[in-house]
């Protein structure tokens, strides 16, 4: 009598390797969807096609000014990544004076399973957010996960956290 195993079926070699080239193919190379185009986000948050551009922190912002030359508006861009491969970019409004959230935009996402993020229901909850909120917020403790994205959810927290800071240390200044 065998203690031997046998295989249920076999395959060939050369199918093998199409199936193991075929599932890498699907498991890392997810390309980013555009979801808004950045310039559009840009404009609706700032409320102004007169934009000015500053690198701060590594970050790239975009802010308008009043009529006395002051910021008024600035917009974070901030891009993050989940597990090895899944992107995520978000446009960041923040009232330089009240260092607050007033609105976010998502612009690209590389994942499907990221997508609850961008309904209006989740992002709202950020709406008014200050730094001394944020510093307390944590998923589901101030701000409930989008459903089945918990993982993006998480990231967009931490994406309006880093944002209010970068504003905060500014003072407005650019």
């Amino acid at each position: 009598m065998s203690t031997r195993s046998k295989p249920c079926f076999k395959i060939g070699r050369r199918a093998a390797q199409l199936m193991v080239g075929l599932s890498s193919c699907f498991a890392f190379e997810a390309a980013a969807r555009e979801i808004q185009p950045m310039g559009k986000a840009v404009g609706d948050l700032l409320k102004t096609t007169k934009a000015f551009k500053k690198e701060i922190e590594g970050d790239t912002v975009f802010y308008s000014k009043t009529s006395t030359g002051k910021p008024d508006q600035a917009v974070v861009i901030e891009k993050s990544v989940w597990g090895t491969n899944c992107t995520h970019s978000w446009a960041i409004g923040i009232d330089v004076k009240k260092v607050e959230i007033s609105d976010i935009k998502v612009l690209e996402l590389s994942c499907p399973h990221a997508d609850p993020i961008t309904q209006a229901s989740f992002l709202h909850q950020f709406k008014g957010m200050n730094p001394a909120r944020a510093s307390k917020v944590k998923l589901n403790a101030g701000v409930d996960a989008a459903a089945k994205a918990t993982g993006s959810s998480d990231l967009t927290i931490g994406a309006v956290k880093k944002s209010l800071l970068i504003i905060g240390r500014t003072k407005g200044k650019f």
